[in-house]
Parts: structure tokens; sequence; C-alpha cells
């Protein structure tokens, strides 16, 4: 794994992180649509938003490592 697919890594999962946020306040706020609309769109950003997290800290430890075997190599 190189630098910069950990950071799409990163990116992708800030990204989401952002789009379900969003998605996350614009359901609270609705009130065109029925609650049970709204939770389950909520549910399924919730599942996205522990994706993003779980993404995220998978390139973190990628990223570790990285770092580790290039000290190794020097």
């Amino acid at each position: 794994m190189t630098k910069a697919q950990v950071w799409i890594l990163r990116c992708s999962a800030g990204f989401a992180v952002w789009v379900w946020t969003v998605l996350i306040y614009n359901m609270w706020i609705d009130k065109v649509h029925t609650f049970g609309f709204r939770a389950v769109h909520i549910a399924l950003a919730a599942i996205s938003l522990a994706f993003a997290g779980a993404t995220a800290w998978i390139a973190q430890e990628l990223a570790r490592r990285l770092k580790q075997e290039t000290n190794a190599d020097a």
C-alpha cells in the first residue's frame, strides 16, 4: 500500500462522513416524510458512518505499518 492509497482511503472516509452527516441533519429537520422513512434513512446513514469509521481506522493502521516499514529500511 502506498501513501497515496492511504490518503484515498482517508479522503473517502471523510467524504462519507460529510455526506451522511448532512443527510442525517436534513432528515432530522424534514417534516415532509414520515417518521418511518426518516428512521430507515438515518439507520442506513449510521451504518455507512460505521463503515467510514472502519475505513479510516484501516487507513490509519496501514499508514502506521507503512511508516514502520520505511523506518526499518532506513
